[in-house]
């Protein structure tokens, strides 16, 4: 990984704690009410996700996945196991609006997290696609 990469991160994690933070607030504040739905989504996207990587390392070429995989794919299993686990934790949970607030908010931030990190690793396979001599 290199430094411009490592700085992409950075900046997405930034973005990601800051609409977890967003998120956590206004269901806290009752802003948010319709939560299930929204959950739900963050569910089908951690899915989606889940289906575009599979379907790009089984279809895509092996050079360009190789060099995208080392550079976005830690990041990108992480933000959908993340969002999976705790989308289904908070739908499970109904005890405590403090323990689900928090919950929402870490829900927000993997999702927001995924989003960008999916972004991020389809943008290096658009940009590897023209390197790439398979």
């Amino acid at each position: 990984m290199n430094y411009k990469n490592n700085l992409g991160y950075v900046i997405i994690t930034v973005l990601s704690i800051a609409v977890g933070i967003v998120y956590g607030y206004f269901y806290a504040t009752s802003i948010i009410e319709a939560i299930t739905s929204i959950l739900w989504s963050a569910f089908a996207i951690g899915l989606f996700a889940t289906v575009i990587l599979v379907g790009i390392i089984l279809l895509g070429k092996k050079c360009q996945i190789n060099n995208c995989l080392w550079q976005n794919g830690l990041f990108l299993l992480f933000g959908i196991t993340g969002t999976l686990i705790f989308s289904e934790v908070t739908l499970a949970i109904t005890i405590n609006t403090t323990l689900i607030a928090i919950l929402v908010g870490i829900t927000a931030f993997f999702t927001t997290f995924t989003i960008f990190s999916l972004t991020k690793f389809i943008a290096c396979l658009i940009k590897e696609s023209c390197c790439c001599r398979e």
